[in-house]
């Protein structure tokens, strides 16, 4: 299961996930879980909402709100296909869970990074969320997609926090090389390559109103956007797109350092580039004034 930092715990961690590789859990018994999967960059709504049937033959129910696609069936279980990539399934076993994947594969890009949440629910006189166990106030399509919404964006948020791992590692070895001598075996090139990719990767995560703004089917559907805004806080978002900020500062900061000593280096080979061709400009005067005039002047005489 994902740890999650609660109000005593300290929210200065990265929070940890726990990845699934894609095979049956055979721990998977209740049909009470939530599975939330990356499956790609972006999912074609209108395509999906002519192929559910298919792929969901007890399907009763389907429409689309806002960025969402959202399908029931007549034994209660639910499916949510985000716009921005990522699915989230109510009630069903791995079985159907391995083959709706694969169908969906079908009809999109598959995405190379995988990112995964599980969580388990249940039914309460009101809704409540503890130990990753959710507990609805009924079986509403709603309110399901409120707790959906905050669970794809932690799974989309996951991505992110892999991707900057990865970067993190490897740049590493920049910090070795500046403590040790001062200055990188990269180019400017690759500096400024680097520098430009830590730009992209905060733009996802700053810029993409999928992880930052209020979904807009929460204007319409106000009496569930505190659900939605308490799954968020459960599942550290803010905290972790913070940490995820930081992370990318201090980075960009290393890469900074290299860029000003390369623009120093490159100033200070322009400098030298002018003095020689001061100094052969002198030379060449010289060699005119002094040699070649003369010499002009006895050929004259």
């Amino acid at each position: 299961m994902k740890e999650v930092h609660t109000d005593s715990e300290d929210n200065s961690t990265q929070v940890k996930r726990k990845r699934w590789n894609g095979n049956p859990r055979k721990d998977s018994i209740s049909l009470n879980k939530i599975f939330s999967y990356s499956v790609s960059e972006h999912l074609n709504l209108s395509l999906l909402f002519e192929q559910l049937d298919f792929m969901i033959p007890s399907l009763t129910h389907k429409k689309i709100v806002s960025e969402v696609l959202c399908g029931t069936t007549n034994s209660g279980r639910s499916a949510f296909f985000f716009e921005f990539g990522v699915v989230v399934f109510w009630g069903f076993n791995d079985q159907d869970l391995s083959h709706l994947i694969q169908n969906i594969f079908f009809y999109c890009l598959r995405q190379e990074s995988k990112e995964y949440e599980e969580l388990e629910f249940g039914y309460s006189s009101k809704f409540r969320v503890s130990k990753d166990m959710i507990y609805l106030s009924g079986n509403k399509m709603m309110e399901k997609l409120a707790v959906s919404y905050a669970v794809a964006q932690s799974v989309q948020l996951g991505i992110h926090e892999d991707k900057i791992e990865a970067t993190i590692k490897s740049t590493s070895h920049l910090q070795e090389e500046l403590a040790t001598k001062g200055r990188t075996t990269l180019s400017k090139t690759q500096i400024t390559k680097k520098i430009g990719q830590l730009f992209l990767q905060r733009a996802q995560i700053n810029l993409k109103g999928e992880l930052l703004d209020t979904p807009d089917c929460f204007w319409d559907y106000e009496e569930w956007e505190g659900i939605y805004k308490q799954m968020r806080k459960y599942l550290d978002l803010h905290p972790r797109i913070e940490i995820l900020n930081q992370r990318l500062g201090i980075i960009k900061e290393l890469l900074s350092i290299f860029n000003e000593e390369f623009t120093k280096r490159h100033g200070h080979s322009l400098e030298w580039i002018v003095i020689v061709l001061i100094f052969i400009e002198v030379f060449i005067d010289l060699i005119w004034q002094v040699l070649l005039r003369d010499i002009l002047k006895l050929n004259q005489v």
